[in-house]
């Protein structure tokens, strides 16, 4: 299954931060090959902790238009079974969780961690 992640190239995130595509294709590239070296794809979560894998990422790309795509298997665990049920039901996304240098907001030499579950709805005082 593949799924756009909740930001683009070059574009500022929800937190403000901008990661150009150059700097963006250098660390996934990273994280394609750092991978197989863990012993197979690398495991997403719900709320970022490791009782709550939900799903493995497989392979990530930039497409043409900048959009960030991941290639991920929901795994069949309590919180997979939460995660597809939330994928069926809301309004779901999917972020990374990386570290890397920030300058005024744009962050270069990234290193791409996980692929996570997020909830994409804004919130609550600003619901309204």
């Amino acid at each position: 299954m593949k799924v756009e992640l909740i930001f683009k190239a070059d574009q500022p995130t929800r937190n403000g931060r901008i990661y150009s595509r150059q700097v963006l294709e250098r660390a996934i590239e990273d994280f394609n090959q750092r991978a197989p070296k863990f012993g197979g794809p690398v495991t997403g979560a719900l709320i970022q902790r490791l009782e709550s894998v939900s799903h493995e990422t497989l392979s990530l790309e930039v497409k043409d238009d900048d959009s960030l795509w991941a290639e991920i298997r929901v795994l069949d665990t309590p919180q997979g079974k939460i995660l597809k049920s939330l994928m069926n039901n809301s309004i779901v996304g999917f972020d990374m969780k990386g570290m890397g240098q920030m300058n005024d907001n744009v962050v270069s030499d990234l290193t791409i961690e996980s692929i996570d579950y997020c909830d994409t709805r804004p919130p609550a005082k600003e619901q309204q």
